[in-house]
């Protein structure tokens, strides 16, 4: 699979995505925000990282996006490649953010998230 393809293939789930938290009444409710996930040391496949967010309750709903960047450390391409997927836990003031890939993976990952309560 090319490139644009994985990029096309991953816009049209992120619509389909929004689609299901407007259909849920998240609209309205809802903020967007940004984190930098850092894995100082190399991961075997799987990372945890806890971002404070005092909005944040377990209740929470919450919607990550891994961003990918042109010429940067885990750029487009190599999250395109390694299969890296983001998943959050709402906890009670913070976010439990779970990274997974196809292989080892270290550095950092911009995160945006829709959060709504």
């Amino acid at each position: 699979m090319t490139l644009e393809a994985r990029i096309s293939a991953l816009a049209t789930a992120i619509g389909t995505d929004i689609k299901a938290l407007q259909a849920a009444g998240a609209v309205g409710d809802a903020a967007v925000a940004s984190a930098v996930l850092n894995v100082p040391t190399l991961a075997p496949g799987y990372a945890e990282v806890v971002v404070t967010n005092a909005a944040v309750t377990p209740a929470s709903k919450i919607m990550p996006l891994l961003v990918g960047e042109l010429d940067a450390e885990n750029d487009l391409e190599e999250l395109a490649d390694s299969g890296m997927r983001v998943f959050a836990v709402p906890e009670a003031g913070q976010i439990h953010f779970v990274l997974t890939g196809n292989g080892p993976f270290t550095g950092d990952f911009k995160v945006n998230y829709q959060l709504a309560n």
